[in-house]
């Protein structure tokens, strides 16, 4: 049977360079690069479960009004259905990042494109990248 998971993610940009978290080490994701977000709890609203997870992960506080949905993604990753929508935080100044030392080991401010190169970003990551910034190999 596949499982169906509902989650949220976040492109946090600053002055042409978005917002990347490591994840730590021991989880599935372990040490892979990604964005701000996570699963819905259950009943939980797209909007509201984004505001969560950027104040858990990084410590910022949001209006869901400043949260832009940009695209949903559908991803079908060994007996899991994901249901993937992100959006868009604009920030100014690179804000002060407090990571949850709980979920993550370290976080860049980096362009798409340098973003793009990397080797170790999560499964769908790259396919954002493309469809966000038109960014391909």
């Amino acid at each position: 049977m596949v499982e169906v998971t509902d989650a949220v993610g976040a492109l946090v940009e600053c002055d042409g360079k978005i917002l990347i978290l490591q994840r730590k080490y021991d989880n599935y994701l372990g040490g892979n690069w990604d964005i701000p977000g996570g699963r819905l709890k259950p009943g939980e609203l797209h909007l509201i479960a984004m505001k969560r997870e950027l104040r858990e992960e990084v410590g910022f506080i949001t209006e869901a009004s400043t949260l832009e949905l940009i695209k949903t993604f559908n991803w079908n990753i060994k007996n899991e259905s994901i249901i993937f929508r992100t959006f868009r935080l604009k920030v100014s100044g690179f804000p002060e990042v407090k990571l949850n030392p709980k979920e993550h080991l370290d976080y860049k401010w980096i362009t798409p494109k340098e973003c793009y190169a990397m080797q170790n970003l999560i499964n769908g990551f790259y396919e954002i990248l493309e469809e966000v910034y038109l960014l391909n190999e």
